[in-house]
Protein backbone atom coordinates (compact mmCIF):
# COMPACT_ATOMS: atom_id res chain seq x y z
CA UNK A 1 0.00 0.00 0.00
CA UNK A 2 1.37 3.40 -0.97
CA UNK A 3 2.13 5.73 1.93
CA UNK A 4 0.49 9.11 1.24
CA UNK A 5 1.71 10.84 4.38
CA UNK A 6 3.41 14.22 4.03
CA UNK A 7 6.75 12.82 5.22
CA UNK A 8 6.61 9.97 2.68
CA UNK A 9 5.71 12.36 -0.16
CA UNK A 10 8.57 14.67 0.84
CA UNK A 11 10.99 11.73 0.97
CA UNK A 12 9.97 10.56 -2.50
CA UNK A 13 10.44 14.13 -3.73
CA UNK A 14 13.98 14.29 -2.32
CA UNK A 15 14.80 10.98 -4.03
CA UNK A 16 13.37 12.15 -7.37
CA UNK A 17 15.17 15.49 -7.24
CA UNK A 18 18.39 13.71 -6.26
CA UNK A 19 18.10 11.36 -9.23
CA UNK A 20 17.44 14.32 -11.57
CA UNK A 21 20.45 16.22 -10.21
CA UNK A 22 22.63 13.11 -10.47
CA UNK A 23 21.59 12.59 -14.11
CA UNK A 24 22.22 16.28 -14.86
CA UNK A 25 25.64 16.12 -13.22
CA UNK A 26 26.45 12.98 -15.22
CA UNK A 27 25.45 14.65 -18.49
CA UNK A 28 27.47 17.79 -17.68
CA UNK A 29 30.50 15.69 -16.68
CA UNK A 30 30.11 13.65 -19.86
CA UNK A 31 30.08 16.80 -22.00
CA UNK A 32 33.05 18.29 -20.14
CA UNK A 33 35.06 15.07 -20.54
CA UNK A 34 34.05 14.88 -24.20
CA UNK A 35 35.23 18.43 -24.79
CA UNK A 36 38.59 17.75 -23.16
CA UNK A 37 38.92 14.57 -25.23
CA UNK A 38 38.12 16.54 -28.37
CA UNK A 39 40.63 19.21 -27.36
CA UNK A 40 43.25 16.51 -26.85
CA UNK A 41 42.38 15.05 -30.28
CA UNK A 42 42.80 18.49 -31.87
CA UNK A 43 46.15 18.91 -30.17
CA UNK A 44 47.18 15.45 -31.34
CA UNK A 45 46.14 16.27 -34.90
CA UNK A 46 48.18 19.49 -34.63
CA UNK A 47 51.17 17.43 -33.49
CA UNK A 48 50.62 15.03 -36.39
CA UNK A 49 50.44 18.04 -38.68
CA UNK A 50 53.73 19.24 -37.21
CA UNK A 51 55.17 15.75 -37.65
CA UNK A 52 54.22 15.71 -41.33
CA UNK A 53 55.80 19.13 -41.67
CA UNK A 54 58.91 17.77 -39.97
CA UNK A 55 59.04 15.00 -42.56
CA UNK A 56 58.87 17.60 -45.33
CA UNK A 57 61.57 19.65 -43.67
CA UNK A 58 63.70 16.54 -43.29
CA UNK A 59 63.68 16.20 -47.07
CA UNK A 60 64.72 19.85 -47.39
CA UNK A 61 67.53 19.31 -44.89
CA UNK A 62 68.62 16.17 -46.73
CA UNK A 63 68.83 18.18 -49.94
CA UNK A 64 70.81 20.93 -48.19
CA UNK A 65 73.33 18.84 -46.26
CA UNK A 66 76.74 17.83 -47.51
CA UNK A 67 78.46 15.02 -45.67
CA UNK A 68 76.09 15.63 -42.74
CA UNK A 69 76.76 19.39 -42.56
CA UNK A 70 74.24 22.22 -43.04
CA UNK A 71 74.96 25.83 -43.94
CA UNK A 72 72.82 28.06 -41.70
CA UNK A 73 72.21 30.81 -44.27
CA UNK A 74 71.16 28.35 -46.99
CA UNK A 75 68.98 26.44 -44.54
CA UNK A 76 67.14 29.59 -43.47
CA UNK A 77 66.61 30.52 -47.14
CA UNK A 78 65.00 27.10 -47.67
CA UNK A 79 62.83 27.67 -44.55
CA UNK A 80 61.66 31.02 -45.90
CA UNK A 81 60.68 29.38 -49.20
CA UNK A 82 58.81 26.68 -47.29
CA UNK A 83 56.89 29.32 -45.28
CA UNK A 84 55.88 31.11 -48.46
CA UNK A 85 54.53 27.91 -50.01
CA UNK A 86 52.63 26.67 -46.92
CA UNK A 87 49.50 28.68 -46.16
CA UNK A 88 49.05 29.30 -42.46
CA UNK A 89 52.71 28.63 -41.64
CA UNK A 90 54.20 31.58 -39.78
CA UNK A 91 57.62 30.28 -38.83
CA UNK A 92 60.01 27.29 -38.94
CA UNK A 93 63.07 26.48 -36.82
CA UNK A 94 65.40 23.67 -35.86
CA UNK A 95 66.80 23.32 -32.34
CA UNK A 96 69.70 21.50 -30.77
CA UNK A 97 69.46 19.04 -27.93
CA UNK A 98 69.17 21.82 -25.32
CA UNK A 99 66.46 23.74 -27.20
CA UNK A 100 68.74 26.46 -28.59
CA UNK A 101 67.89 27.74 -32.06
CA UNK A 102 70.26 26.59 -34.78
CA UNK A 103 68.40 28.07 -37.75
CA UNK A 104 65.04 29.82 -37.95
CA UNK A 105 62.84 31.84 -40.27
CA UNK A 106 59.54 33.65 -39.69
CA UNK A 107 57.99 34.75 -36.39
CA UNK A 108 60.17 34.89 -33.26
CA UNK A 109 60.19 31.78 -31.11
CA UNK A 110 59.26 31.84 -27.39
CA UNK A 111 61.54 30.31 -24.80
CA UNK A 112 61.21 26.84 -23.21
CA UNK A 113 59.62 25.25 -26.27
CA UNK A 114 60.91 21.86 -25.17
CA UNK A 115 58.85 22.14 -21.96
CA UNK A 116 55.67 22.87 -23.93
CA UNK A 117 55.66 20.87 -27.12
CA UNK A 118 52.15 22.20 -27.83
CA UNK A 119 52.21 25.91 -27.04
CA UNK A 120 49.78 28.69 -27.95
CA UNK A 121 50.75 32.35 -27.62
CA UNK A 122 48.24 34.89 -28.88
CA UNK A 123 47.22 33.94 -32.42
CA UNK A 124 50.24 31.67 -32.97
CA UNK A 125 50.46 27.94 -32.27
CA UNK A 126 53.89 26.38 -31.78
CA UNK A 127 54.30 22.62 -32.27
CA UNK A 128 57.64 21.02 -31.38
CA UNK A 129 58.39 17.50 -32.61
CA UNK A 130 61.59 15.43 -32.66
CA UNK A 131 63.63 15.65 -35.85
CA UNK A 132 64.02 12.35 -37.71
CA UNK A 133 66.41 11.93 -40.62
CA UNK A 134 64.80 10.15 -43.60
CA UNK A 135 66.35 6.74 -44.19
CA UNK A 136 66.72 5.20 -47.65
CA UNK A 137 65.45 1.60 -48.07
CA UNK A 138 68.16 -0.86 -47.08
CA UNK A 139 70.23 1.82 -45.34
CA UNK A 140 70.82 1.84 -41.63
CA UNK A 141 69.73 4.94 -39.73
CA UNK A 142 72.51 7.35 -38.85
CA UNK A 143 73.01 7.84 -35.14
CA UNK A 144 74.36 11.38 -35.40
CA UNK A 145 72.13 14.25 -36.52
CA UNK A 146 73.18 16.72 -39.21
CA UNK A 147 75.30 19.58 -37.90
CA UNK A 148 74.46 23.24 -38.56
CA UNK A 149 77.35 25.71 -38.79
CA UNK A 150 77.36 29.47 -39.16
CA UNK A 151 80.38 30.77 -41.12
CA UNK A 152 79.81 34.26 -39.73
CA UNK A 153 80.04 33.14 -36.10
CA UNK A 154 83.15 33.91 -34.05
CA UNK A 155 83.74 30.21 -33.37
CA UNK A 156 83.16 29.12 -36.95
CA UNK A 157 85.10 26.06 -37.99
CA UNK A 158 85.70 25.04 -41.62
CA UNK A 159 83.54 22.03 -42.38
CA UNK A 160 82.46 21.26 -45.97
CA UNK A 161 79.20 22.15 -47.69
CA UNK A 162 80.05 25.76 -48.53
CA UNK A 163 81.86 25.68 -51.91
CA UNK A 164 83.72 23.05 -53.90
CA UNK A 165 86.88 25.16 -53.60
CA UNK A 166 86.57 25.22 -49.85
CA UNK A 167 85.93 21.49 -49.85
CA UNK A 168 89.13 20.98 -51.87
CA UNK A 169 91.15 23.30 -49.67
CA UNK A 170 89.73 21.68 -46.52
CA UNK A 171 91.34 18.37 -47.45
CA UNK A 172 94.61 19.91 -48.74
CA UNK A 173 97.81 20.36 -46.75
CA UNK A 174 98.42 23.75 -45.18
CA UNK A 175 101.05 24.84 -47.74
CA UNK A 176 98.75 23.91 -50.65
CA UNK A 177 95.85 25.87 -49.12
CA UNK A 178 98.19 28.84 -48.70
CA UNK A 179 99.35 28.67 -52.32
CA UNK A 180 95.78 28.53 -53.66
CA UNK A 181 94.44 31.23 -51.37
CA UNK A 182 97.24 33.54 -52.53
CA UNK A 183 95.45 33.93 -55.86
CA UNK A 184 92.21 35.19 -54.23
CA UNK A 185 91.91 38.93 -55.01
CA UNK A 186 89.83 41.49 -56.87
CA UNK A 187 92.40 41.68 -59.69
CA UNK A 188 91.63 39.68 -62.87
CA UNK A 189 93.88 36.64 -63.39
CA UNK A 190 96.09 36.47 -66.45
CA UNK A 191 96.78 33.29 -68.41
CA UNK A 192 99.96 32.51 -66.54
CA UNK A 193 98.37 32.80 -63.12
CA UNK A 194 95.33 30.81 -64.25
CA UNK A 195 97.58 28.06 -65.60
CA UNK A 196 99.59 28.04 -62.41
CA UNK A 197 96.39 27.86 -60.21
CA UNK A 198 94.98 24.98 -62.23
CA UNK A 199 98.28 23.16 -61.92
CA UNK A 200 98.01 23.54 -58.15
CA UNK A 201 94.39 22.24 -58.20
CA UNK A 202 95.20 19.28 -60.44
CA UNK A 203 98.28 18.50 -58.41
CA UNK A 204 96.19 18.54 -55.25
CA UNK A 205 93.40 16.45 -56.76
CA UNK A 206 95.80 13.84 -58.10
CA UNK A 207 97.82 13.49 -54.98
CA UNK A 208 98.34 9.76 -54.40
CA UNK A 209 96.66 9.73 -51.00
CA UNK A 210 93.49 11.31 -52.43
CA UNK A 211 93.42 8.96 -55.39
CA UNK A 212 94.03 5.98 -53.13
CA UNK A 213 91.09 6.88 -50.91
CA UNK A 214 88.81 7.32 -53.92
CA UNK A 215 90.01 3.99 -55.33
CA UNK A 216 89.21 2.23 -52.03
CA UNK A 217 85.63 3.54 -52.15
CA UNK A 218 85.12 2.43 -55.76
CA UNK A 219 86.67 -1.06 -55.61
CA UNK A 220 84.62 -4.12 -54.75
CA UNK A 221 81.14 -2.59 -55.18
CA UNK A 222 78.86 -1.90 -58.15
CA UNK A 223 79.31 1.55 -59.58
CA UNK A 224 76.15 3.57 -59.03
CA UNK A 225 75.61 7.34 -59.30
CA UNK A 226 75.57 7.54 -55.52
CA UNK A 227 78.86 5.61 -55.23
CA UNK A 228 80.44 7.74 -57.92
CA UNK A 229 79.37 10.94 -56.10
CA UNK A 230 80.78 9.50 -52.87
CA UNK A 231 84.13 8.87 -54.60
CA UNK A 232 84.23 12.49 -55.84
CA UNK A 233 83.47 13.80 -52.34
CA UNK A 234 86.24 11.56 -50.95
CA UNK A 235 88.58 12.94 -53.61
CA UNK A 236 87.64 16.54 -52.72
CA UNK A 237 87.62 16.17 -48.94
CA UNK A 238 90.56 13.75 -48.77
CA UNK A 239 88.74 11.59 -46.22
CA UNK A 240 87.20 8.11 -46.12
CA UNK A 241 83.66 7.16 -45.04
CA UNK A 242 83.09 5.24 -41.88
CA UNK A 243 83.21 1.43 -42.04
CA UNK A 244 79.77 -0.20 -41.85
CA UNK A 245 78.75 -3.39 -40.08
CA UNK A 246 79.62 -5.56 -43.11
CA UNK A 247 83.21 -4.29 -43.10
CA UNK A 248 82.80 -2.09 -46.17
CA UNK A 249 82.54 1.65 -46.47
CA UNK A 250 79.27 3.44 -45.70
CA UNK A 251 77.34 4.86 -48.66
CA UNK A 252 77.63 8.44 -47.34
CA UNK A 253 80.11 10.64 -45.64
CA UNK A 254 79.25 11.65 -42.10
CA UNK A 255 80.51 14.49 -39.91
CA UNK A 256 82.37 11.93 -37.82
CA UNK A 257 84.29 10.75 -40.86
CA UNK A 258 85.11 14.29 -41.97
CA UNK A 259 86.13 15.44 -38.51
CA UNK A 260 88.47 12.54 -37.95
CA UNK A 261 90.90 14.75 -36.00
CA UNK A 262 88.21 15.40 -33.30
CA UNK A 263 88.40 13.17 -30.25
CA UNK A 264 85.25 11.54 -28.84
CA UNK A 265 84.62 14.21 -26.20
CA UNK A 266 85.01 17.14 -28.55
CA UNK A 267 82.84 15.48 -31.18
CA UNK A 268 80.09 14.71 -28.61
CA UNK A 269 80.07 18.38 -27.55
CA UNK A 270 79.85 19.41 -31.17
CA UNK A 271 76.88 17.11 -31.78
CA UNK A 272 75.17 18.43 -28.63
CA UNK A 273 75.65 22.08 -29.62
CA UNK A 274 75.24 21.88 -33.41
CA UNK A 275 73.19 18.75 -34.01
CA UNK A 276 69.57 19.10 -35.25
CA UNK A 277 67.34 17.38 -32.69
CA UNK A 278 64.01 19.29 -32.73
CA UNK A 279 61.82 20.83 -35.35
CA UNK A 280 59.40 23.70 -34.53
CA UNK A 281 56.57 24.91 -36.72
CA UNK A 282 54.60 28.07 -35.91
CA UNK A 283 51.13 28.23 -37.47
CA UNK A 284 48.05 30.39 -37.26
CA UNK A 285 46.01 28.99 -34.36
CA UNK A 286 42.70 30.25 -35.79
CA UNK A 287 41.82 26.96 -37.47
CA UNK A 288 42.46 24.79 -34.42
CA UNK A 289 40.91 27.37 -32.12
CA UNK A 290 37.75 27.53 -34.28
CA UNK A 291 37.43 23.74 -34.10
CA UNK A 292 37.74 23.77 -30.32
CA UNK A 293 35.35 26.74 -30.01
CA UNK A 294 32.82 25.03 -32.28
CA UNK A 295 32.90 21.88 -30.18
CA UNK A 296 32.59 23.97 -27.01
CA UNK A 297 29.52 25.79 -28.38
CA UNK A 298 27.96 22.49 -29.38
CA UNK A 299 28.52 20.95 -25.97
CA UNK A 300 27.35 24.07 -24.15
CA UNK A 301 24.16 23.87 -26.19
CA UNK A 302 23.73 20.23 -25.18
CA UNK A 303 24.46 21.15 -21.56
CA UNK A 304 21.86 23.93 -21.72
CA UNK A 305 19.31 21.52 -23.16
CA UNK A 306 20.18 19.07 -20.39
CA UNK A 307 19.63 21.79 -17.77
CA UNK A 308 16.29 22.69 -19.36
CA UNK A 309 15.32 19.02 -19.48
CA UNK A 310 16.27 18.59 -15.81
CA UNK A 311 14.28 21.71 -14.91
CA UNK A 312 11.34 20.33 -16.90
CA UNK A 313 11.57 16.98 -15.15
CA UNK A 314 11.76 18.71 -11.76
CA UNK A 315 8.76 20.86 -12.65
CA UNK A 316 6.87 17.82 -13.94
CA UNK A 317 7.60 15.96 -10.71
CA UNK A 318 6.48 18.99 -8.69
CA UNK A 319 3.26 19.18 -10.68
CA UNK A 320 2.81 15.46 -10.24
CA UNK A 321 3.27 15.87 -6.50
CA UNK A 322 0.80 18.72 -6.45
CA UNK A 323 -1.68 16.74 -8.54
CA UNK A 324 -1.24 13.82 -6.17
CA UNK A 325 -1.89 16.06 -3.17
CA UNK A 326 -4.93 17.56 -4.86
CA UNK A 327 -6.24 14.13 -5.77
CA UNK A 328 -5.64 12.93 -2.23
CA UNK A 329 -7.35 16.07 -0.95
CA UNK A 330 -10.30 15.45 -3.28
CA UNK A 331 -10.58 11.88 -2.06
CA UNK A 332 -10.53 13.02 1.54
CA UNK A 333 -12.97 15.83 0.75
CA UNK A 334 -15.33 13.35 -0.90
CA UNK A 335 -15.06 11.16 2.16
CA UNK A 336 -15.71 14.18 4.38
CA UNK A 337 -18.67 15.24 2.22
CA UNK A 338 -20.06 11.74 2.33
CA UNK A 339 -19.66 11.80 6.10
CA UNK A 340 -21.32 15.20 6.30
CA UNK A 341 -24.17 14.00 4.13
CA UNK A 342 -24.66 11.08 6.46
CA UNK A 343 -24.54 13.46 9.42
CA UNK A 344 -26.97 15.82 7.70
CA UNK A 345 -29.31 12.94 7.01
CA UNK A 346 -29.09 11.79 10.59
CA UNK A 347 -29.52 15.36 11.87
CA UNK A 348 -32.48 15.91 9.57
CA UNK A 349 -34.05 12.72 10.84
CA UNK A 350 -33.40 13.79 14.42
CA UNK A 351 -34.87 17.24 13.71
CA UNK A 352 -37.93 15.66 12.13
CA UNK A 353 -38.42 13.35 15.10
CA UNK A 354 -37.94 16.30 17.44
CA UNK A 355 -40.79 18.19 15.82
CA UNK A 356 -43.34 15.59 16.85
CA UNK A 357 -42.86 15.95 20.63
CA UNK A 358 -42.66 19.74 20.14
CA UNK A 359 -46.06 19.63 18.46
CA UNK A 360 -47.40 17.58 21.34
CA UNK A 361 -45.96 20.04 23.87
CA UNK A 362 -47.38 22.97 21.90
CA UNK A 363 -50.78 21.30 21.71
CA UNK A 364 -50.88 20.68 25.45
CA UNK A 365 -49.75 24.23 26.12
CA UNK A 366 -52.59 25.52 23.93
CA UNK A 367 -55.13 23.37 25.81
CA UNK A 368 -53.83 24.61 29.12
CA UNK A 369 -53.88 28.24 27.96
CA UNK A 370 -57.54 28.03 26.93
CA UNK A 371 -58.75 27.12 30.42
CA UNK A 372 -60.36 29.95 32.32
CA UNK A 373 -59.77 28.66 35.83
CA UNK A 374 -55.96 28.86 35.70
CA UNK A 375 -53.97 31.01 38.03
CA UNK A 376 -52.61 34.18 36.36
CA UNK A 377 -49.04 32.92 36.05
CA UNK A 378 -49.92 29.56 34.43
CA UNK A 379 -51.58 31.13 31.37
CA UNK A 380 -48.57 33.34 30.78
CA UNK A 381 -46.26 30.34 31.06
CA UNK A 382 -48.38 28.40 28.58
CA UNK A 383 -48.11 31.23 26.01
CA UNK A 384 -44.33 31.32 26.47
CA UNK A 385 -44.20 27.55 25.85
CA UNK A 386 -46.19 28.00 22.64
CA UNK A 387 -43.97 30.84 21.41
CA UNK A 388 -40.77 28.97 22.19
CA UNK A 389 -42.11 25.82 20.50
CA UNK A 390 -42.96 27.83 17.39
CA UNK A 391 -39.46 29.37 17.37
CA UNK A 392 -37.72 26.02 17.71
CA UNK A 393 -39.99 24.47 15.07
CA UNK A 394 -39.13 27.29 12.66
CA UNK A 395 -35.42 26.70 13.16
CA UNK A 396 -35.88 22.95 12.73
CA UNK A 397 -37.75 23.57 9.48
CA UNK A 398 -34.86 25.76 8.21
CA UNK A 399 -32.36 23.09 9.18
CA UNK A 400 -34.40 20.40 7.42
CA UNK A 401 -34.66 22.60 4.31
CA UNK A 402 -30.88 23.14 4.30
CA UNK A 403 -30.04 19.47 4.79
CA UNK A 404 -32.52 18.25 2.19
CA UNK A 405 -30.94 17.61 -1.27
CA UNK A 406 -32.10 20.18 -3.78
CA UNK A 407 -33.32 18.96 -7.16
CA UNK A 408 -34.41 21.97 -9.22
CA UNK A 409 -37.24 21.63 -11.72
CA UNK A 410 -36.61 24.62 -13.99
CA UNK A 411 -39.31 26.18 -16.08
CA UNK A 412 -39.80 29.66 -17.57
CA UNK A 413 -40.68 32.25 -14.95
CA UNK A 414 -40.30 35.98 -14.42
CA UNK A 415 -38.14 37.02 -11.44
CA UNK A 416 -39.99 40.27 -10.76
CA UNK A 417 -43.34 38.45 -10.67
CA UNK A 418 -41.96 35.98 -8.14
CA UNK A 419 -40.50 38.86 -6.08
CA UNK A 420 -43.92 40.59 -6.14
CA UNK A 421 -45.58 37.44 -4.77
CA UNK A 422 -43.03 37.27 -1.96
CA UNK A 423 -43.60 40.97 -1.14
CA UNK A 424 -47.30 40.33 -0.79
CA UNK A 425 -46.63 37.32 1.47
CA UNK A 426 -44.45 39.55 3.69
CA UNK A 427 -46.96 42.36 3.66
CA UNK A 428 -47.63 42.25 7.42
CA UNK A 429 -43.88 42.32 8.23
CA UNK A 430 -43.28 45.16 5.80
CA UNK A 431 -46.28 47.21 7.01
CA UNK A 432 -45.19 46.97 10.65
CA UNK A 433 -42.04 49.00 9.78
CA UNK A 434 -43.57 50.99 6.90
CA UNK A 435 -41.03 49.44 4.47
CA UNK A 436 -41.46 50.17 0.78
CA UNK A 437 -40.55 47.58 -1.89
CA UNK A 438 -39.53 48.69 -5.39
CA UNK A 439 -39.46 46.33 -8.39
CA UNK A 440 -37.41 47.72 -11.25
CA UNK A 441 -35.92 46.55 -14.53
CA UNK A 442 -36.94 44.35 -17.45
CA UNK A 443 -39.23 41.54 -16.36
CA UNK A 444 -37.81 38.90 -18.73
CA UNK A 445 -38.45 35.20 -18.36
CA UNK A 446 -35.65 33.00 -17.07
CA UNK A 447 -35.36 29.25 -16.73
CA UNK A 448 -35.60 28.50 -13.00
CA UNK A 449 -37.50 26.51 -10.40
CA UNK A 450 -40.28 28.92 -9.32
CA UNK A 451 -40.61 27.43 -5.82
CA UNK A 452 -36.86 27.59 -5.15
CA UNK A 453 -36.66 31.10 -6.62
CA UNK A 454 -39.52 32.12 -4.34
CA UNK A 455 -37.63 30.79 -1.31
CA UNK A 456 -34.50 32.72 -2.39
CA UNK A 457 -36.46 36.00 -2.62
CA UNK A 458 -38.26 35.22 0.63
CA UNK A 459 -34.99 34.75 2.58
CA UNK A 460 -33.29 37.77 1.03
CA UNK A 461 -36.26 40.12 1.44
CA UNK A 462 -36.96 38.92 4.97
CA UNK A 463 -33.30 39.55 5.94
CA UNK A 464 -33.55 43.00 4.33
CA UNK A 465 -36.78 43.75 6.25
CA UNK A 466 -35.10 42.77 9.51
CA UNK A 467 -32.02 44.90 8.69
CA UNK A 468 -33.62 48.22 7.67
CA UNK A 469 -35.07 50.68 10.11
CA UNK A 470 -38.53 52.24 10.29
CA UNK A 471 -39.57 53.52 6.87
CA UNK A 472 -36.75 51.69 5.09
CA UNK A 473 -36.55 50.73 1.42
CA UNK A 474 -36.03 47.40 -0.37
CA UNK A 475 -35.37 47.24 -4.10
CA UNK A 476 -35.47 44.24 -6.46
CA UNK A 477 -33.85 45.18 -9.74
CA UNK A 478 -33.00 43.24 -12.90
CA UNK A 479 -30.02 44.18 -15.07
CA UNK A 480 -28.78 42.93 -18.46
CA UNK A 481 -25.25 42.88 -19.86
CA UNK A 482 -23.96 43.21 -23.40
CA UNK A 483 -23.87 39.43 -23.89
CA UNK A 484 -27.59 38.97 -23.27
CA UNK A 485 -27.15 37.74 -19.67
CA UNK A 486 -29.31 38.98 -16.81
CA UNK A 487 -28.76 39.45 -13.09
CA UNK A 488 -31.15 40.21 -10.21
CA UNK A 489 -30.10 42.42 -7.28
CA UNK A 490 -31.95 42.60 -3.93
CA UNK A 491 -30.75 45.71 -2.06
CA UNK A 492 -31.73 47.73 1.00
CA UNK A 493 -30.73 50.92 2.78
CA UNK A 494 -29.85 49.25 6.06
CA UNK A 495 -26.48 49.18 7.79
CA UNK A 496 -25.02 46.83 5.15
CA UNK A 497 -22.51 44.01 5.51
CA UNK A 498 -18.86 44.75 6.40
CA UNK A 499 -16.47 43.94 3.53
CA UNK A 500 -14.58 41.36 5.62
CA UNK A 501 -17.83 39.41 6.19
CA UNK A 502 -19.31 39.45 2.67
CA UNK A 503 -18.14 35.91 1.92
CA UNK A 504 -18.68 34.55 5.44
CA UNK A 505 -22.42 35.44 5.45
CA UNK A 506 -23.10 32.48 3.13
CA UNK A 507 -21.58 29.96 5.53
CA UNK A 508 -24.03 27.87 7.60
CA UNK A 509 -24.79 29.16 11.09
CA UNK A 510 -23.06 32.47 10.48
CA UNK A 511 -25.36 35.31 11.55
CA UNK A 512 -25.07 38.89 12.63
CA UNK A 513 -28.51 38.94 14.28
CA UNK A 514 -29.22 37.84 17.82
CA UNK A 515 -32.44 36.17 16.65
CA UNK A 516 -31.05 34.70 13.42
CA UNK A 517 -30.30 31.01 12.79
CA UNK A 518 -27.46 31.54 10.28
CA UNK A 519 -29.15 29.27 7.71
CA UNK A 520 -31.15 31.74 5.60
CA UNK A 521 -28.31 32.88 3.35
CA UNK A 522 -26.75 29.38 3.42
CA UNK A 523 -30.02 28.04 1.96
CA UNK A 524 -29.99 30.85 -0.63
CA UNK A 525 -26.43 29.93 -1.64
CA UNK A 526 -27.33 26.25 -1.81
CA UNK A 527 -30.33 26.90 -4.07
CA UNK A 528 -28.39 29.29 -6.33
CA UNK A 529 -25.52 26.82 -6.81
CA UNK A 530 -27.98 23.96 -7.45
CA UNK A 531 -29.23 25.95 -10.45
CA UNK A 532 -25.66 26.75 -11.57
CA UNK A 533 -25.93 30.43 -10.71
CA UNK A 534 -23.75 32.68 -8.60
CA UNK A 535 -24.65 34.92 -5.68
CA UNK A 536 -22.45 37.69 -4.27
CA UNK A 537 -22.76 40.27 -1.50
CA UNK A 538 -21.93 43.81 -2.63
CA UNK A 539 -21.83 47.32 -1.27
CA UNK A 540 -24.91 49.45 -1.90
CA UNK A 541 -23.69 52.84 -0.80
CA UNK A 542 -24.27 52.00 2.87
CA UNK A 543 -26.81 49.20 2.60
CA UNK A 544 -26.53 45.57 1.51
CA UNK A 545 -26.92 44.23 -2.03
CA UNK A 546 -27.18 40.55 -2.96
CA UNK A 547 -26.70 39.96 -6.68
CA UNK A 548 -27.79 36.75 -8.44
CA UNK A 549 -26.31 36.05 -11.87
CA UNK A 550 -26.38 33.03 -14.10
Amino acid sequence: MVDHSEAAVRKRGYIAYGVILALLAAVLAWQAAGHWRYRADVEESAREFGGRSASNMSLIIQAQENAGFLHRDRLEEAFATFIGLRRGTLGVAVLNEGGQVLAASGVPLPADLLEKTFYEAGETLYVTVPFERPVDPGEAAQADPPLVFDPEAADAWPPPARTLGEDLLYGAPADARKDCQAYFSDTPLDAAHSERLLDHVLTELTRPERVEKARQVLEGVPLTPERFELALRVLLLNTLPEVNAEGGYAAKLTPRAVLEDYDATAYAELVRDRGVRWFVRATDSGYFRSRIAGDLRFRLTLAGLAVLAAAGLAMAWRLLERAGRLELGLVRERERNAHLQDMNLAAAGLAHETKNPLNVIRGHAQLIGRRKDLPGGVGRRAREIIEESDRVTSRLNQFIDYSRPIEPKPEPCKPLDVAGEVARALEMVLDDKAISVTLDGANKSVLADPALLRQVFFNLMLNAANAVGQGGNIAVRTETDGNGGMSVAVSDDGPGVPEAEREAVFRPYYTGSANGTGLGLAVVCQIIHAQHWEVTCEDNGGGACFRIAG
